[in-house]
């Protein structure tokens, strides 16, 4: 089928498979078009070509969605790729802390390496801070090894 043939009627129809989840291939099954048809009016007509962009951004959003939806339920992994792709912002109070930017650069076992160094000056700080606290914590407290990530 020429590029001619694919008016603005099959278009919209084919943007509207795709957006209900329908692959290319499968839109075009339905339609009774070829791919090709589909990828030369893709090359060839600009407005059509920013629709199936803008098609692509919602799919994409309603998976980002669904993702926000499961890490909110709980579901760890989710949760580990949200904040690993989508960071929160930095808080005023650390945004000019160098410290703070190589942190979210570390490896895992190179932040729990620098937790173990660290960990004694704020067991000593927190000791400090509440003198109620009955708590002896020293060093050798903190364990030498965590769990990997995801248990």
């Amino acid at each position: 089928m020429p590029v001619s043939q694919f008016d603005a009627r099959q278009q919209n129809e084919y943007l509207l498979l795709l957006s209900r989840g329908a692959s290319p291939a499968a839109a075009c099954g339905q339609m009774g078009l070829s791919l090709v048809t589909v990828a030369e009016c893709i090359e060839s007509n600009e407005q059509f070509r920013k629709l199936l962009a803008r098609v692509k951004e919602l799919l994409s959003q309603n998976v980002a969605a669904a993702l926000y939806r499961s890490a909110m339920e709980g579901k760890v992994m989710a949760q580990t790729f949200y904040v690993k792709h989508w960071p929160p912002p930095r808080s005023p109070e650390n945004a000019n802390d160098p410290l703070s930017a190589t942190l979210n650069e570390l490896t895992d076992d190179e932040l729990i390496a620098e937790f173990r160094q660290e960990a004694p000056a704020l067991l000593a700080r927190l000791a400090a801070e509440d003198p109620a606290s009955e708590s002896t914590a020293t060093a050798g407290d903190v364990p030498e090894s965590a769990p990997a990530a995801g248990e």
